[in-house]
């Protein structure tokens, strides 16, 4: 039901989670529904920019895009990058689709030779005729859709901005084989993946069998496309999808309209782990996976070389840190303390560089949800209200939405600290404080 402003829960229902609609499969994302009841709620005109600075699968930019705003949306994970531009695929485009996936798979028939990269990530995974059919497939989608001179691991090739939603689109198909084959690796924990014990123990689908399996996902996705009831706007709609931190957003000072996100959760999710089939697709190496693994906010990699500040994370923050640090429980005051200090830092950062970026008086919608370290309650919501004060944003209102998926629900552990495993997920409305020119006691616009 809708709450106050007309906002539905940010919550997918099980109905959206596991329908034709889920293009790919992404444990943390909020609902379609919600995304919409928002920007409804809200009068800005056609020429708003709605940005979200921790995009995700793109829920945002595409409802966004589809309601026919100007839409912004940053991830430093390139695999998330990938899933959101093809999510902006017009479903007028769901009648190429078929020729074109026809020619892939007649052209990687005709394929003698080896594809493999150097150092391909896929190897810890897959036996080398296999990896080789994986980047077969890849081969004549780069040829076809990205570069016909030249084929590399998309890791080296970058510039992801510049790849064409329909390319991304075929990337997708070929990410969702690849986790079909990997996810007999998954743990109890639905976001980790765990490496075969030897070389013997790799995975070995035959040629016939993976262009098979990459067939099948590509038209389950087309399916989706010709499903979806969306409307082409005869406005003018701009979108810029990029690899991009939350900390440096590529925008210019006062350019964003409208923040519609979540931040990564305090919760210990390791969002590159969550995504390690694609990025294997993507050509990250272990060097390079740790690499990015390090750089995302709630990373479960502490790093003694990033530079910390805690002075100015506020009392509610402050308070929680000092909780942590004197827990008796092993690790707390030194790993566990560090790790909470990195993502709480990293969260402030982000919070400055989004005032600098959101207009005077633009809106800023964020969901958070609350967790707990071991007995000890993490308010993330009340916290990120402290430090979105402290940095000229005005709270509008806030909602709480009852949660039954978290990671505690999964962690056998949680029940000799607490009962309770439910959490509360809610959503923040900030206003930006227009500038005040005190010499004249005017509002500049």
């Amino acid at each position: 039901m809708p709450h106050k402003f007309g906002f539905f829960s940010p919550k997918r229902s099980k109905d959206e989670a596991n329908s034709s609609l889920a293009l790919f499969p992404y444990y943390a994302g909020f609902s379609q529904r919600f995304v919409s009841s928002v920007l409804s709620s809200f009068n800005f005109d056609r020429n708003a920019i709605v940005c979200d600075p921790w995009n995700g699968s793109g829920t945002t930019t595409t409802e966004s895009f589809k309601n026919g705003f100007q839409v912004m949306g940053f991830d430093l994970n390139p695999a998330m990058v990938v899933i959101s531009k093809a999510r902006l695929l017009s479903c007028n485009e769901a009648g190429s689709l078929i020729p074109i996936a026809h020619d892939i798979s007649e052209k990687v028939k005709q394929l003698q030779g080896d594809f493999t990269f150097s150092e391909d990530p896929l190897l810890d995974w897959m036996a080398p005729n296999s990896v080789n059919c994986v980047r077969k497939i890849e081969y004549v989608i780069q040829k076809l859709l990205v570069d016909e001179k030249q084929f590399v691991p998309m890791r080296e090739r970058g510039r992801y901005s510049e790849l064409s939603t329909l390319a991304s689109f075929f990337y997708v198909a070929l990410f969702r084989s690849v986790r079909l084959f990997m996810s007999k690796c998954l743990s109890s924990n639905p976001t980790w993946f765990k490496k075969p014990r030897s070389k013997l123990n790799r995975m070995r689908p035959d040629f016939d069998l993976i262009n098979r399996v990459f067939a099948e996902e590509l038209f389950k996705i087309i399916k989706v496309l010709n499903d979806m009831s969306r409307k082409e706007n005869s406005h003018t709609c701009y979108a810029n999808i990029d690899v991009a931190s939350s900390l440096s957003l590529p925008v210019k000072d006062s350019q964003i309209n409208f923040v519609i996100s979540s931040p990564p959760y305090c919760t210990r999710i390791d969002y590159a782990v969550a995504t390690l089939p694609e990025l294997c697709v993507l050509g990250y190496s272990n060097s390079s996976f740790e690499k990015l693994r390090r750089s995302l906010i709630g990373s479960t990699l502490t790093d003694v070389n990033r530079s910390v500040e805690i002075g100015c994370l506020g009392s509610e923050c402050m308070n929680f840190l000092e909780k942590v640090k004197s827990h008796n429980s092993k690790a707390s005051g030194s790993y566990y303390f560090r790790m909470h200090i990195q993502y709480f830092n990293s969260i402030y950062k982000s919070l400055v560089e989004l005032r600098r970026a959101i207009v005077p008086g633009g809106k800023c919608v964020l969901v958070v949800q609350d967790s707990y370290y071991k007995d000890i309650h993490n308010n993330l919501p009340n916290i990120i209200i402290d430090m979105a004060t402290n940095n000229e944003f005005n709270l509008e209102e806030k909602f709480d939405f009852m949660s039954t998926r978290s990671m505690a629900s999964i962690n056998n552990a949680t029940k000799n600290y607490r009962k309770k495993i439910n959490s509360v997920e809610s959503v923040l409305v900030f206003c930006s404080q227009k500038k005040i020119d005190v010499k004249k006691d005017t509002v500049l616009n």
